[in-house]
Parts: structure tokens; sequence; C-alpha cells
């Protein structure tokens, strides 16, 4: 690459400034745009501007500081140096019948009122009694009249309500709770959607508990109604609980930590045992209900690993393993693929 021009000095021709410049940056006399603009009016100003065509300085008709205008402006009567002067001399100049805009002040007004209403009927407003003037036009037209847009809402509150409002539909729906009976007032939308109402949220759940259990239930498999886990349930569970120490042996989750007892679970689930007796409680109770087929489980864990309730459980074999001192193992049954020791 060439070496680059040495740079030059440049002195700023408002302000005196020295910069370092580039040789093709000299021909620019000034250090800024500031600077630029600040030399320009003060040297390219009246007579000295190029475009300068006969201009004159006049004085400001507030405080009279001298003010250059352009020839085109000289013709106005008075001149100003800033808005302020300009609003200042307003004041104090231009009121009453001075003002262009003058039309004969408070007296002529009230005769123009008085002519506005040469051909109007006087009615009252309809919220406030205010007098009013209308049109025969408008009073065939209309049957309330109001004097403001306030008075017009405050009457139509009142008055244009229920039936008498201009989108009245009926009013709301009445019908009977599907479950008890008791009339329920709902929207007219809400009762051609549905046939079913209920007055409170116990009726709904009442009556959903009814609609959907069994085969109604969309979660509903087929499977076989069990009275109860067999004459030696609460004992077995009580037995296993005190066995596993009242702890979860999926997560390790005490009573403490649950704030309640955790459940007790049937590795391998107790109707494989009512199927096999042909639904003899007793029978299958005393094979399904051993200390090796039940598990202490906190509600979550057993979500997770009961087949019937969760469809993506997990397998037994996923349960922790005991040491061998504490072992329970599981039967043949609930895991055929291994034999180590699982939480029972």
């Amino acid at each position: 690459m060439p070496a680059s021009k040495p740079k030059v000095e440049r002195i700023c021709k408002q302000c005196g400034k020295v910069q370092l410049v580039s040789p093709s940056q000299v021909k620019r006399p000034f250090c800024s745009r500031e600077c630029m603009g600040e030399w320009r009016s003060e040297n390219l100003s009246g007579k000295n501007n190029a475009n300068y065509k006969g201009g004159k300085e006049v004085p400001c008709s507030q405080c009279g500081k001298p003010v250059y205008r352009q020839p085109c402006y000289l013709d106005l009567k008075q001149h100003f140096c800033s808005k302020e002067c300009q609003g200042a001399w307003n004041k104090g100049n231009l009121v009453g019948e001075a003002n262009p805009n003058w039309r004969g002040g408070k007296a002529a007004s009230q005769e123009r009122g008085k002519r506005s209403t040469k051909n109007k009927v006087p009615v009252a407003c309809s919220h406030c009694s205010k007098t009013l003037y209308r049109t025969k036009h408008e009073l065939r037209r209309s049957k309330h009249f109001f004097c403001n847009l306030t008075c017009h809402g405050l009457w139509d509150s009142t008055h244009k309500v229920g039936e008498d409002a201009g989108n009245w539909r009926g009013g709301p729906a009445t019908d009977p709770c599907t479950v008890c009976g008791k009339p329920v007032v709902r929207p007219k939308a809400h009762s051609k959607r549905t046939e079913y109402a209920f007055c409170s949220p116990e009726c709904y759940r009442h009556w959903l508990s009814r609609r959907f259990s069994g085969e109604n239930n969309p979660n509903y498999q087929g499977g076989i109604q069990v009275p109860n886990y067999g004459y030696n349930w609460d004992r077995q569970k009580r037995r296993v609980l005190d066995r596993d120490d009242h702890t979860c042996q999926r997560c390790g989750k005490t009573k403490d930590d649950l704030g309640q007892e955790p459940d007790v679970h049937h590795i391998v689930p107790f109707t494989t045992f009512l199927l096999k007796h042909e639904l003899d409680t007793d029978m299958a109770a005393r094979e399904g209900n051993t200390l090796t087929n039940l598990i202490s489980l906190c509600r979550p864990c057993h979500l997770k690993i009961e087949p019937r309730r969760n469809p993506h459980a997990i397998s037994y074999d996923s349960l922790k393993e005991y040491d061998k001192t504490s072992c329970v193992k599981l039967p043949a049954a609930a895991s055929a693929s291994t034999s180590s020791c699982h939480t029972p």
C-alpha cells in the first residue's frame, strides 16, 4: 500500500482551534458545523449575503429591539422580534372593539341567541328538566330531548333496561336443575347449548358421579368390581406399613413428609387372584395379601406403577433394591425375568 500523505495544520476560521488534517480537508476552514453556522450568521447576513435583495431593520413593536425584515414583510404594520413579544402586544392592543373578531360583546351575543330561538319551540330536558329549544322537525323525530350526553346516558340507564331496552330478547332462561329440580336462571345461549343445568357445585358433582361411572366413563377398561381386599386386609396393611417404617419404598418419603400414611400396593394385582379363584374373596386374600406381594408407596409413586390406573406404568424391575438383610423377594408371577431382591 502507498504511504499516506503527512497531515497538515488547519486553523478554524471561527474559533481559532488548530487541528491536524489531511491535505484534502485544508479547504474546509471550520472545525465543525456549529462553527460554520456561527460564522455564516455573523458574516453572511444583510448586504453581505449573496441573496440579499434590499431588506431593512425595523424596531420591534413591543420592546423596540431592531429586527431585520425582508422587503416582502416591510408592508406589515407591526413587527416582532419573538413570539413572546407578539403575545404581549396582542394582549394589550387586540381587545374589545380593536380585535378583528369582535362581534359586539355580551349584548350582541344575547341578541344572537334570541334570533337563534326565533323559530324553535321550548322543551324540557328529559333528565334534568332544563329548558331547551328544538325545531318542529326535531319534535316530530323524537319524544325525548337532552341538554348533553351526560343527561342522555343517565336517562338511558334508568329507562332503557329490561323489556324497555331496544335490544331486549326475552331475558335469561329458567331451567330446572338436572339433579334436584330447583329452578336455575341462566343465559339463553347456555340453555340452547346444553340441556343440563345445575343449581350448585354439589349437584354438578353428584351428576358427574352418576353419569361418568362404570361403562359410561371414557377411561373404563372393562374391569371387575372389587368389593374389598378380603378378611385379612386391615391386618396385613398394618404389618406392611410397620415393616417398611411408614416410608415409600420407591422415593424414600416418610409419613411426616407426605402428611399421611403411604398407600399399600399389590405387586401382583388382587384381581389376578380373584379370577384365579373364581371371585372367591377369601381364597384370593390368602394368596394376594401376603407380605411378599405388598409394598408401601406414596400416592404419586403408586399412580406411576399401577397398571390399571396408568397405561404407561413402570415395570416391577424398576423398584429400588434392598440389601439382602432386609429384602423380601417378589413372587415369580410378579417378576419372571429377575431373581434379585426388590422392594416388597
